[in-house]
C-alpha cells in the first residue's frame, strides 16, 4: 500500500483543480508501479481525487482494480454542474 497526498511543502506542485491533482497523482502512481491493478481509496475530499484518478485511468485504457470512497461528498453539486476548483472556500461542516 502506498499513500499519495499533498504534503504542502515547497517541493510539491500546487494544483489548480481536481483534474490536475489527479493527473499528477496518477503519474506518480504509474512511475512507482508502471502496471496495475491500481486499487484506490479516498477519504472525504481525497475520495473526489481518487474518483478522478480512476476516471482518468479508465479514459487511458487502464481499469482501476478497486475504488473505495469513505465519507466522500459528490464531486458534482448537481448533475448539471461541472467539477469545482479545489481552491474554493471551504464548505461549512455538516455535523
Amino acid at each position: 500500500m502506498n499513500c499519495l497526498f499533498d504534503q504542502g511543502t515547497e517541493d510539491v506542485a500546487e494544483h489548480d483543480d481536481v483534474r490536475e491533482m489527479a493527473r499528477d497523482y496518477a503519474s506518480q502512481m504509474r512511475a512507482f508501479q508502471p502496471d496495475g491493478p491500481y486499487h484506490l481509496v479516498g477519504y472525504s475530499f481525497g475520495g473526489i481525487v481518487a474518483f478522478e484518478i480512476a476516471r482518468q485511468l479508465s479514459a487511458s485504457g487502464v481499469a482501476p482494480g478497486m475504488l473505495v470512497l469513505v465519507d466522500t461528498p459528490s464531486p458534482y453539486p448537481s448533475p448539471a454542474e461541472e467539477p469545482h476548483d479545489c481552491r474554493q472556500e471551504e464548505r461549512p461542516r455538516q455535523d
